[in-house]
Parts: C-alpha cells; structure tokens; sequence
C-alpha cells in the first residue's frame, strides 16, 4: 500500500463531516450499494428519484449528496485498487476524522464486500475493446510482366476487436520484412508479461 491512500483535501474532509451526520441506520446501505456497483463505470449508485429521497432523508442538498457519494467512491475505488487490508483502511478513515460509529460501518461492508469487488475490477479492461478473434493468410503476389520472376509474399491479418455489444474487423497487411518486426514487438511484450507474472 502507498504511504497514504489518498491526500485529505478540504473536499474530502467537508465530506468527511457529510458522511458523520448521516444517521448509522441509513449509511450501511448507502456503503453497499456504492460498493456493489463501483465496478460499473457507466452505472451510478443511485438513481435521480433514489438521490432525491436521501437528499430528503438525510436533509442535504443534491450538491452534497454528490460530494458524499462521490468522496465514498473514490475513497473505496483507491482503497480496492490497492488491496489494502481492513485495518490500513480503518487507518486511513481515522485521518479524515470520520466518527468510530461510521470508520466501523465502512469496514464492516469493506470485510463482507471487497474481495468480491476486487475480483471485478481484476477482470475489467482497460481498454475500450478486447481482441475477440485472429484471423488471417498468406498470399503470394506474383509479378507482373516486366518484372518475370518476383514474388511477394504478405501475410494479411484480420483482427476482430470489439466490447461486450460490437465487434469490428482491423485488417492489416505485412510484408516478410514488417511481420518479423512486428514479432519482435510481441515477442518483447511476452516476456515483459512473463517477467511480471
């Protein structure tokens, strides 16, 4: 784990008094449900008429309601991102000054939550679109007329790449020269991969 998880900001520390009004019963959910959706960047925790509900139960305004739910978020994407274990994560909470009553909720839901997120957030790409599928040939250009006897040998590659809903086709050409250094590229990106595993 770094030193610190994260620098306490003015923005963090006004979340920090949010998140100490909330009342005890209520905040449990609202961890989980962040957690349980922190590996979806295109899902929100909670949904407009949700938020508008909490900002009237918990009486602040939308402007905190996102400070809250936002400063949770980052709080629990840095700390999942690390691994870092319950206690370096008590740890880090106490230096926000959040109160003992909510650092124990947010373990608690860290204990019983965060292996599973993890897990998620291990499977995820970086990346837009994953390689689906390789294809690929080797033609032989015959010469033309001038030119008797030359043949030119390309290995044509159609490369499938897409997300979970599209997929689109890359083709790419290569002449004997282009291919072998384009192994090379790959045969040094293997054993980098190699030397991390």
């Amino acid at each position: 784990m770094p030193a610190d998880l994260f620098e306490v900001t003015d923005k963090l520390q006004r979340a920090a008094h949010l998140i100490n009004q909330v009342d005890s019963a209520i905040f449990p959910r609202i961890v989980s449900r962040i957690l349980s959706n922190l590996h979806s960047q295109d899902v929100k925790s909670f949904n407009e008429d949700e938020e508008n509900k909490l900002c009237t139960s918990l009486e602040i305004s939308n402007e905190d309601l996102d400070l809250l739910i936002n400063s949770l978020e980052f709080i629990l994407l840095q700390a999942a991102y690390h691994s870092v274990k319950a206690a370096a994560l008590q740890e880090e909470l106490h230096k926000l000054s959040l109160n003992a009553d909510k650092i124990e909720i947010v373990i608690t839901v860290w204990n019983k939550e965060a292996k599973s997120l993890i897990e998620k957030l291990r499977q995820k790409s970086i990346a837009p679109k994953q390689l689906k599928d390789v294809r690929w040939q080797v033609n032989l250009n015959l010469s033309q007329t001038y030119k008797s006897n030359e043949k030119t040998p390309t290995a044509l590659f159609q490369l499938v790449v897409g997300d979970e809903q599209t997929s689109q086709n890359l083709d790419l050409e290569f002449d004997h020269e282009q291919l072998f250094e384009f192994y090379n590229k790959l045969e040094t990106i293997q054993k980098q991969l190699d030397s991390i595993s």
